[in-house]
């Protein structure tokens, strides 16, 4: 890989979006579809962990929901192909390091989604490059205004700020609303809008 930052027509489902010196974001396709649903279910674990330590409480037990639940939740991601959104994936020299999804929710309307980046690839920029993909491929699909939901115990509201979203209340498309609408006290929504 080389030291400089490469953007390419993302028409093609394997192109690389950006390349550096130790890190390309590409786009999901099927060669890493065991490797992405591993990180959708690592991020489940980081996500319940997290729930747990912040409310005290059991996210199983609060919702009723195993784990075996959350596939249904998977599919429909993994499914998603221009003009709907895709997965961007950050590929190292040691492997996948984390992933995001864009999804179009309308028009001009996209939301940042299971943005995660794995604990041995943290503080190295990944997940600033893996944002910035994020909202120039929505961009690319139409969008002016993104979303996000990310729950309070998260370290990442730095970062979406410093990309210029702000907080906003709750809304209505967001899935922590329409899945859990008595927990979303413990998330924190955004808005960005150009």
């Amino acid at each position: 890989m080389n030291k400089q930052s490469i953007i390419l027509s993302s028409d093609n489902v394997n192109i690389t979006l950006v390349c550096m010196s130790d890190v390309e974001v590409i786009r999901f396709n099927a060669e890493y579809r065991k490797e992405t649903v591993s990180l959708f279910y690592e991020y489940l674990d980081w996500f319940i962990k997290g729930f747990n330590d912040y409310t005290g409480s059991d996210f199983y037990e609060i919702t009723g929901m195993k784990q075996s639940d959350y596939e249904d939740t998977i599919i429909p991601f993994l499914d998603l192909i221009p003009p709907k959104g895709s997965i961007l994936l950050v590929k190292t020299d040691q492997g996948i390091a984390g992933m995001g999804v864009i999804h179009k929710l309308s028009n001009d309307t996209g939301e940042i989604k299971r943005m995660y980046i794995r604990p041995q690839f943290r503080r190295r920029g990944y997940a600033r490059i893996l944002l910035s993909e994020l909202l120039r491929l929505g961009r690319g699909l139409g969008c002016t205004r993104f979303l996000l939901d990310s729950p309070r115990w998260s370290m990442s509201h730095g970062l979406y700020s410093s990309f210029g979203f702000d907080q906003v209340v709750e809304y209505p498309e967001s899935e922590i609303s329409a899945m859990f609408p008595t927990l979303t006290e413990n998330w924190i929504f955004m808005e960005k809008i150009e």
